[in-house]
């Protein structure tokens, strides 16, 4: 194929705009957003009891068993109990979601010479990345330890993914979730992480 030198500068652009609309819509898809809050005060290892709502499907028993095996992992066994000095309150939301893209454009450099020419093309383009709302779908899972005396949480944690369809495997996608929210347990508080998913 002739590739005139007029038309490389439009051909760069297009393949950079695709490199960068591929690279937006899979970024996401290996990765948890989580942010966590606490009082910076120690949480001694203890037995809790748990309570979970959201999801009301029958993957959520699934998931209860996810977060349950995690919270032992870090010292947190949960038993059925009533008196429990520290319970833990789990919500799960599985859906679509109507999301507002950025709007903050992204300048790409385009420079080089074309083949069998002396002739430079330079320059930048700003690409308009994300206009308009998009539609995604969310897998948010959300964890707070509660004082039972004070009904205070004294820990909370939000864990999300998200992607343009549903996932094929939720289950491996909620353990990966667990993980990452959960990963160097209690966290700093108030910062927001992406966490890449763990094998």
């Amino acid at each position: 194929m002739n590739i005139s030198r007029k038309n490389l500068p439009h051909l760069l652009f297009l393949l950079v705009l695709s490199l960068i609309t591929t690279s937006c819509a899979t970024s996401k898809f290996n990765n948890t957003e989580v942010t966590r809050f606490h009082l910076d005060e120690p949480i001694e290892d203890q037995s809790v009891s748990l309570k979970a709502g959201g999801d009301n499907s029958i993957q959520l028993t699934r998931y209860i068993k996810l977060v349950s095996a995690e919270l032992a992992q870090i010292g947190y066994p949960v038993i059925e109990s009533n008196s429990t000095k520290i319970f833990i309150d789990m919500f799960v939301f599985r859906g679509m979601e109507t999301k507002a893209r950025k709007n903050s454009p992204v300048s790409v450099g385009i420079g080089g010479s074309s083949y069998g020419s002396k002739i430079g093309l330079g320059g930048s383009v700003k690409l308009p990345i994300g206009r308009g709302p998009q539609e995604v779908y969310v897998t948010r899972l959300e964890v707070r330890f509660i004082d039972r005396d004070t009904n205070a949480a004294i820990w909370e944690g939000l864990a999300a993914k998200e992607s343009k369809y549903p996932p094929e495997n939720p289950d491996e996608v909620m353990r990966k979730m667990v993980k990452a929210l959960f990963q160097d347990f209690p966290g700093q508080s108030g910062l927001s992480l992406t966490i890449e998913d763990q094998t």
